[in-house]
């Protein structure tokens, strides 16, 4: 399965829009640095 996701971030006021096809596998690559397009949020 495909999923789109905006999530916004109310520290920052800022809206973040990505796709992956495995949502558990993109939250954990993003909580281990794994992804450079979400680098500039954490």
């Amino acid at each position: 399965m495909f999923y789109l996701y905006i999530l916004y971030s109310k520290s920052r006021d800022r809206f973040y829009t990505g796709q992956c096809n495995d949502v558990g596998d993109r939250y954990l690559r993003h909580n281990l640095r794994k992804n450079k397009s979400t680098k500039s949020g954490r």
